[in-house]
């Protein structure tokens, strides 16, 4: 079945405005909202119907993504990535599909090891005189709880985007 264009670039504007938003709230809080990825979760299975995606490909999403989400859930259980990382990391798995998966997972890794090379770096220079205090303090906190790693994920995610099953057919 032949994926419709306006489902196509409905699911594909939704997911990426989710991406932003929830690499947003990471670093702004350090935290991925489960109303984000609920809202993805939920709203996967209608726009794959509308989109005409096969289920074969559904299936394989969810594959991908209860695998991404049991690989995830090891990592979190020794401290690596937080809970909103992985349960974000599982529902972009869905939304990629299993063709872009792969990629998907290399881009967000390569990604934030950049990223977080590019955050420690940035923390081992002093703040020029005059910085305000919020961001002082914002500075002090990140040395204490790490890197905000939705923003890789959501990197990774867009940037396979355009590949993935809704884009592709």
């Amino acid at each position: 079945m032949a994926i419709s264009a306006w489902a196509s670039a409905a699911a594909t504007a939704f997911f990426a405005a989710a991406c932003l938003l929830a690499a947003a709230r990471d670093v702004a809080s350090y935290t991925i909202p489960n109303r984000i990825v609920g809202t993805l979760l939920a709203a996967y299975l209608p726009f794959s119907l509308a989109a005409g995606v096969d289920v074969a490909t559904a299936g394989m999403s969810v594959a991908g993504a209860a695998c991404v989400f049991v690989a995830g859930a090891a990592v979190f259980a020794k401290g690596i990535l937080g809970g909103g990382d992985v349960k974000f990391a599982s529902v972009a798995a869905l939304w990629v599909g299993p063709s872009m998966l792969p990629w998907f997972l290399l881009l967000a890794s390569v990604s934030g090891a950049v990223f977080a090379l590019a955050v420690v770096a940035l923390r081992s220079f002093p703040l020029p005189a005059g910085t305000p205090v919020w961001l002082r303090k914002r500075v002090a906190e990140t040395d204490e709880r790490g890197i905000p790693y939705g923003v890789a994920l959501a990197f990774g995610a867009l940037a396979v985007l355009p590949h993935a099953h809704w884009a592709t057919g």
